[in-house]
């Protein structure tokens, strides 16, 4: 299973050269806060290994994510932003795209103005920490990075 995640990932950064220097925001939304993953995260280590950027003010050592407050909302910002959505009670006030694109506060984003907040599972990309799990971020990386460029 390793050497194809592997494998997988050679493939991805083959298909993304083009888009080198991207930075990637993956964020989370609950109720009245908001937090973006380190690349010391589960998603964050999936991202390096494809060789994808976090805005640099992003680079905080010891932590897995940093909660963020309203105003602060640069630090979330980047060329594509995963919007991690729970899509349960579990955590009530998480955003789905619609919902956070036509949030005044996000409508200034690069990412938002640019079309590039992408809808994937929390389940998966917070508490999917195994070789399963990084798989389907790939499968969303592919998805969003890849197909929807072509």
């Amino acid at each position: 299973m390793l050497n194809d995640y592997n494998q997988r990932v050679e493939k991805l950064k083959q298909q993304l050269k083009q888009a080198d220097g991207l930075q990637v925001s993956v964020i989370l939304t609950a109720q009245n806060w908001i937090a973006f993953y380190t690349k010391t995260s589960f998603p964050g280590s999936v991202l390096q290994d494809v060789g994808l950027a976090h805005p640099p003010i992003q680079d905080i050592e010891g932590k897995s994510w940093v909660q963020v407050s309203q105003e602060d909302l640069q630090s979330i910002d980047g060329d594509a932003i995963f919007l991690l959505h729970v899509a349960s009670d579990k955590m009530p006030g998480s955003f789905t795209v619609n919902q956070f694109v036509k949030n005044p506060l996000f409508a200034q984003l690069k990412a938002v103005k640019q079309g590039r907040v992408y809808q994937v599972d929390a389940e998966v990309w917070h508490l999917g920490s195994n070789i399963l799990g990084a798989n389907r971020i790939l499968d969303d990386l592919f998805k969003y990075l890849v197909e929807n460029t072509h």
